[in-house]
């Protein structure tokens, strides 16, 4: 099932609905999607990067944020 709401995110996301794609990846994140591993450096999520809820969900997988997150 985590599968489909990584997929929901991005689709959310496309469409410029970021709490709604947000809403996704959370629910993704706690199915324990094997995928959201990108999330660091997958430049589709660079509109999220500086929202609370993307930080959190970031730091909970222990990943950086971005290409240079130090700059």
């Amino acid at each position: 099932e985590w599968y489909r709401h990584r997929a929901l995110a991005q689709l959310w996301l496309a469409y410029g609905e970021h709490e709604r794609a947000l809403d996704h990846l959370e629910r993704a994140f706690e199915a324990d999607d094997p995928t959201l591993v990108t999330l660091g450096i997958d430049p589709n999520w660079d509109p999220l990067r500086q929202d609370p809820r993307f930080l959190r969900i970031i730091e909970a997988l222990g990943l950086p944020n971005g290409y240079f997150p130090n700059r």
